[in-house]
């Protein structure tokens, strides 16, 4: 069945929860865990990232969960791609010119001349912000982006081992006086058959 939305209609909420720099996207990593950057630390454990990887991009930069990690662990020449331009905002008051900034769908990233890539990290569910019918072209695209010998993509999903594509995959946020949210999780099965159609 397709879905009735695109990660447009997710405008709203993203400019709604941009106020006073990301207050509530703060404390939704807080509330996850994810302010101690437990995702970027595992991912440099087991030595899929590392500070000679640039230039890298994040995708979705939000309030910049990521940059300070990335910062103080020695990562330069950093891109973040954020398309709510109260987010951008943020991230250029708190970051640049350590940082580029673009404004941009992730999707236009093509248009400027700043890759290929050696990292590109979609991180916390970010795919999760588009539809089902996007999520694959989308992926197609970021890995256009990369270094075709040393570029690496990493993106995060929460995994329900139990998922399948009729079994609340697709989820709203409601929040008072937020805008409403809408996501699409892909499960393990979805996320493979991605990796096969981006191979073909």
């Amino acid at each position: 069945m397709r879905q009735n939305w695109t990660n447009e209609d997710n405008t709203d909420f993203y400019e709604a929860t941009a106020r006073d720099k990301g207050a509530l996207l703060k404390q939704f990593a807080n509330t996850a865990g994810m302010d101690f950057h437990c995702d970027l630390t595992m991912l440099q454990e087991i030595a899929w990232i590392s500070a000679n990887m640039h230039p890298c991009v994040i995708v979705g930069g939000g309030y910049g969960r990521e940059l300070p990690w990335l910062d103080g662990n020695g990562f330069r020449k950093i891109i973040v791609v954020e398309r709510c331009p109260s987010f951008a905002a943020v991230l250029r008051q708190e970051y640049a010119p350590a940082i580029t900034v673009l404004n941009e769908d992730v999707r236009n990233l093509g248009k400027f001349t700043l890759g290929p890539f050696k990292l590109i990290l979609w991180l916390w569910c970010g795919i999760c912000d588009f539809s089902k019918e996007e999520q694959v072209f989308t992926l197609q695209l970021l890995m256009s982006y990369l270094d075709e010998k040393q570029g690496c993509l990493i993106v995060d999903v929460p995994i329900d081992t139990n998922a399948t594509a009729t079994s609340g995959q697709e989820h709203e946020i409601r929040l008072e006086n937020v805008p409403l949210y809408k996501g699409y999780v892909p499960s393990p099965d979805e996320m493979y058959a991605y990796a096969r159609a981006i191979k073909a």
